[in-house]
């Protein structure tokens, strides 16, 4: 087990000063678009970005809470846009079922 802090976004503010100063090494991180303002992180850059942010900082991210992009579809098993599923990137996450 490894006690970690939940910080909303990769900007460092007072409060990944305190995380620090309570001993804590590892950071638990919320990196959806509308908080942090950048890309998603299935762009991998913006990933690698914060990453980089939480190690220049001292915190090691060692998991993302959360859904990081709107998933209200995939959950309530609506089409996505244009009834071609949900994607990121390339990638499909989402396919409708063709029932009937």
């Amino acid at each position: 087990m490894k006690l970690s802090f939940l910080l909303f976004g990769d900007t460092p503010d007072f409060r990944w000063t305190l995380v620090r100063q309570m001993g804590l090494k590892y950071a638990v991180a919320k990196l959806s678009p509308a908080i942090t303002g950048k890309d998603g992180i299935w762009n991998y850059d913006v990933l690698e970005r914060a990453k980089e942010t939480f190690d220049e900082n001292c915190l090691e991210l060692v998991a993302l809470e959360g859904d990081q992009m709107d998933m209200t579809n995939i959950k309530l098993g609506r089409m996505g846009s244009a009834g071609h599923g949900i994607s990121v990137g390339h990638q499909m996450v989402y396919q409708p079922r063709k029932d009937g």
